[in-house]
């Protein structure tokens, strides 16, 4: 591969804030701070939800779909494989948000995917738990959803994301709950 393009990519990255160049130095994956871990928790806690209001509940094969990514995310939680665990959760996330029948919506919850994979990956290294709990989070957002209980699926998505934010130690706001969900049913 030429230079060009790697450049190109790398200026991306760059532009997108998940990595930062330090002069005389190089490239350096970005350290997100709590603020935007939170910022980014908002706004994806909010399209899921919203999703699945202006699309539909997932079917008996969607659920299914999700009962297989939260075994792979239950496998890469009992061998501490972040990486997986990454892949899985951002799986399992834009299964839900792939609910929706609007474009713009799937497609900017696509767009974070790059910052809540460097976010994830940064709080699970630094939160004293690491993937511990990660397969349970998850399980109720799926249980929920087996219930088709809208309301209960906002609050787990939030509660998810939620302590996701606070799971990292990075200087920053101290974030509070990301929304208050309110019941529309």
């Amino acid at each position: 591969m030429s230079r060009g393009p790697v450049r190109e990519a790398l200026r991306f990255l760059e532009q997108e804030h998940l990595i930062v160049r330090q002069p005389h130095r190089g490239l350096f994956v970005a350290a997100p701070s709590r603020a935007e871990i939170y910022d980014v928790a908002c706004l994806r806690t909010l399209l899921e939800v919203y999703a699945l209001r202006w699309g539909e509940l997932p079917g008996d094969e969607e659920i299914e779909r999700l009962r297989d990514i939260l075994a792979s995310m239950e496998a890469a939680e009992k061998s501490e494989n972040p990486l997986e665990a990454v892949r899985s959760d951002l799986a399992f996330h834009a299964a839900i948000a792939g609910r929706s029948r609007n474009s713009i919506l799937a497609r900017k919850h696509r767009e974070l995917d790059g910052y809540m994979a460097l976010y994830f990956h940064a709080t699970l290294t630094q939160a004293e738990k690491g993937l511990s709990g990660l397969t349970d989070r998850h399980r109720e957002i799926l249980r929920a959803l087996e219930r088709r209980d809208l309301f209960e699926v906002g609050l787990r998505i939030e509660e998810h994301y939620n302590d996701l934010s606070l799971g990292c130690d990075n200087e920053g706001l101290t974030p509070g709950p990301i929304l208050m969900f309110e019941e529309h049913r």
